[in-house]
């Protein structure tokens, strides 16, 4: 099938950074974005296979993001795995409403990112 492409949206570039060594040691192509704007041009650029998005980004937010992107038809299926600093009922409510395959609470391990990268592209 190859190697599939991560697009990682998060505002803090440390985190995005940590992301992309990793993931890229996993064995994915790895794209990251800062912003909305950032992300959703790589998103019509490259076909992406799952997307990370931080919850809390300035501008148009993760929830924004994944709603704008369930919009898209090449997308409508694609995993979407959220990451957050919130952990109430109702951010992670908002997140499945706008179309989050899984929600996951910062902090986490890489092992337990990984372990949900890998659960939602096997399907």
């Amino acid at each position: 099938m190859g190697v599939k492409n991560v697009l990682v949206i998060d505002d803090e570039r440390t985190v995005g950074m940590i992301l992309q060594f990793n993931l890229k040691h996993t064995g994915y192509n790895v794209f990251t974005a800062v912003n909305s704007t950032e992300g959703i041009e790589i998103a019509k650029r490259d076909r992406i296979d799952i997307f990370i998005l931080d919850v809390s980004i300035p501008g148009m937010n993760g929830i924004e993001i994944c709603r704008y992107l369930r919009s898209m038809g090449e997308y409508r299926d694609t995993p979407i795995l959220m990451i957050s600093s919130h952990s109430d009922e109702k951010t992670k409510d908002l997140a499945r409403k706008a179309g989050a395959s899984r929600y996951i609470t910062k902090p986490f391990t890489f092992d337990e990112l990984s372990a949900e990268i890998e659960s939602l592209l096997t399907g």
